[in-house]
C-alpha cells in the first residue's frame, strides 16, 4: 500500500508547514517540498515489489487474477446481430464546420455598457 502512507504523511507535513507559518498561504513551491519529504518517506523499492509481486506482472503468474474479474469484457464478445439497421442522417442534415465565420457583431447582439 502506497498511497495511505503517503496521504497521512503528507497531510502531517502540511499541518506542521501551516502551523509554523500561520496566515500564509500555500504555494507552488511549498507543496512541492512537502511532497517532496513525504514522497522520499513512503516510496520504496520493496513496495513497488510488492504490487508488482501481488498483480502477477513480475513474476509473470496470469493465473493471480481471477476469470470472474473478467467476465465484463465477455459483453463484448458476444456475437453480432447482423438485421440490425443503422440510421444514418442525410447529408443536408450535417452540422457545419466550428470553423466557420459569423456576420455579427458583439453590438448586435447584446449592447455593451458605456463608462461614463
Amino acid at each position: 500500500m502506497f498511497l495511505p502512507p503517503l496521504k497521512a504523511l503528507y497531510s502531517s507535513e502540511t499541518e506542521k508547514c501551516l502551523m509554523q507559518n500561520p496566515g500564509k498561504a500555500m504555494t507552488l513551491y511549498k507543496f512541492s517540498g512537502i511532497f517532496q519529504k513525504a514522497y522520499s518517506v513512503t516510496a520504496r523499492v520493496q513496495l513497488a515489489e510488492k504490487a508488482f509481486r501481488v498483480s502477477g506482472i513480475e513474476p509473470n503468474n496470469p493465473d493471480i487474477i481471477s476469470e470472474e474479474c473478467y467476465s465484463p469484457s465477455l459483453v463484448t464478445l458476444a456475437p453480432l446481430n447482423n438485421d440490425c439497421t443503422v440510421a444514418v442522417a442525410p447529408e443536408e442534415n450535417e452540422v457545419s464546420s466550428s470553423t466557420s465565420q459569423i456576420d455579427v457583431s458583439i453590438q448586435s447582439i447584446l449592447p455593451l455598457p458605456r463608462h461614463e
